[in-house]
């Protein structure tokens, strides 16, 4: 009996060290398939800073961004007008809070608390064409880490 709930605690403490509890202590950045957080960070003020690679077959450009800190529905969406992000296939660019090879520093989007030391966990979204398209898509994601 005590051989079978030893044994339980062992299979319980490995599943642990294999499979860790998401923590806020580590960043983490989830985009949907085609698309790739190459560099990310949650930065002081709540503020995202998100480098975006892509492979969907051909280049696109990305015209808006939104994100919420509550994890639900995006209700504000920042248009980056002039400064739309042109990511060419197999290949990744800044899309917020930083400035790309082409010499533009991108927006700036609050998406966390702005507390140091709170937990960030954000839904965010960025509207895009893919070359030769008028039609607009929308990709969806989560960024999460504590905010410095």
């Amino acid at each position: 009996m005590y051989a079978v709930g030893a044994v339980l605690l062992m299979v319980a403490a490995l599943f642990f060290i294999l499979f860790p509890p998401f923590n806020v202590d580590t960043q983490s950045c989830k985009l949907p398939s085609g698309f790739e957080c190459n560099e990310f960070e949650v930065l002081s003020g709540g503020n995202i800073y998100l480098d975006v690679g892509q492979a969907n077959g051909g280049a696109i450009n990305i015209t808006a961004f939104g994100c919420n800190s509550t994890g639900t529905t995006i209700n504000e969406w920042n248009s980056l007008g002039a400064n739309s992000v042109w990511i060419e296939n197999g290949r990744h660019d800044i899309l917020l809070n930083g400035t790309g090879p082409d010499g533009i520093n991108y927006a700036v989007s609050q998406c966390c608390p702005a507390t140091s030391g709170s937990a960030c966990k954000s839904r965010i979204a960025f509207n895009y064409t893919m070359e030769g398209s008028n039609l607009t898509r929308t990709a969806y994601g989560d960024f999460g880490g504590p905010v410095p």
